[in-house]
């Protein structure tokens, strides 16, 4: 009865009362704007929206051309630490989604690593163990597998949770559309894409994956001189790298990439050759700049 402070406040004026539709829709843009600039950094305000806008990243990240069932495309690479060889890496990927790797660098223990589509593995002494989906995010080789595999993939890196728009970022040097990917349980995981080709029409490229933002905690994966293999693309340089900057801790260069048959026994390296013949790769100079650092860096962390 006595006013302020005691008296109800009025209801806020919705911006319909009395006015047209355009002016509607002005006042509807400027509220939306408020709720913007005043929303937490990071934010997504209209998941639904943004998750379309994702859906439509993923059907242009998608090949085209699909590898023939029942063939594995085989890869044989070498690893560099400083511009030294310090090991080699051998990759199966299957027309199933399925990838296995044979990890051999000096001063680690030989290591297999396996996705069956369902759950990962590492294989040491012959004893297989499953990893949790939270190991295998921190686990660069198996990042690696799923980054070469995602563009063959209907649906890229799925395991890893729902695909959201994250923002906008960069890698190598490249401007980058900054992906998210969500699960219920381990946080998200990162990924960076090249969205436009030289020629303007959407062509994502893969730049790079990671379990964190700034790559500190457990590194990130590049990838880079991308290859075609029976019309079937696939990154011919591989770096593990760490923090923003990028630092290059192991390169990883492809020597020969062919397609075999699938084998009955993904840890039997008896596949036959399929009727394509392999793609030598020719050696390239190492730069031995990459970084100075000597300290060893283990790729299952």
């Amino acid at each position: 009865a006595f006013g302020l402070p005691y008296q109800k406040p009025p209801k806020p004026d919705s911006g319909k009362k009395g006015k047209t539709k355009e002016e509607q829709q002005k006042i509807k843009r400027q509220l939306e704007m408020i709720a913007l600039l005043s929303s937490p950094p990071g934010k997504i305000r209209y998941p639904k929206v943004n998750q379309k806008f994702a859906r439509w990243v993923s059907a242009n990240w998608i090949q085209d051309t699909q590898p023939a069932e029942g063939k594995v495309l085989h890869l044989k690479d070498a690893v560099y630490r400083s511009g030294e060889e310090i090991g080699e890496q051998e990759i199966w990927l299957g027309s199933n989604g399925e990838f296995r790797i044979h990890w051999l660098v000096n001063g680690e223990q030989e290591k297999y690593f396996h996705w069956d589509g369902q759950n990962f593995y590492l294989i040491l002494d012959g004893n297989k163990q499953q990893l949790t989906l939270q190991e295998a995010k921190q686990t660069l080789p198996i990042i690696q597998g799923l980054g070469i595999l995602a563009h063959q993939d209907p649906n890229p890196l799925a395991v890893m949770g729902s695909l959201m728009i994250d923002g906008s970022g960069k890698s190598q040097q490249k401007n980058a559309w900054r992906m998210s990917y969500h699960d219920s349980g381990t946080g998200p995981f990162y990924c960076w894409l090249q969205m436009y080709s030289n020629d303007g029409p959407p062509q994502p490229k893969l730049l790079k994956l990671s379990s964190t933002l700034d790559g500190t905690e457990s590194g990130a994966v590049l990838f880079s001189d991308w290859q075609l293999v029976d019309s079937i693309e696939f990154p011919s340089e591989r770096k593990f790298v760490e923090g923003l900057a990028e630092t290059t801790e192991l390169r990883i260069v492809n020597r020969q990439a062919q397609w075999i048959k699938e084998p009955d026994d993904w840890f039997s390296s008896s596949a036959e050759p399929a009727e394509t013949s392999p793609r030598e790769i020719p050696s390239t100079e190492i730069s031995s700049t990459e970084n100075p650092s000597n300290e060893p860096f283990s790729a299952a962390k």
